[in-house]
């Protein structure tokens, strides 16, 4: 009987550990969603600076840039 006492301590143990290990993953899940969100919002501020940069090459006037191609010509 003592054996099953010793037992029971070890499954105990790997049970504890077996939900150390899953708060563990659950808590890096939750740290890669926030990095992912955070990405996201990150890449949505680049998309709209370079969709301004966009628009301001687009609405520069011609002559200005036949202007400074001259000097590369």
């Amino acid at each position: 009987m003592a054996n099953n006492g010793g037992g029971d301590n070890q499954s105990n143990d790997a049970g504890r550990g077996l939900e150390d290990l899953c708060k563990a993953v659950e808590e890096q899940r939750d740290q890669m969603r926030e990095q992912r969100d955070q990405m996201r919002e990150q890449l949505q501020e680049i998309r709209m600076m370079i969709a301004s940069l966009n628009l301001n090459v687009n609405n520069r006037h011609p002559k200005s840039d036949r202007i400074r191609a001259e000097g590369f010509a």
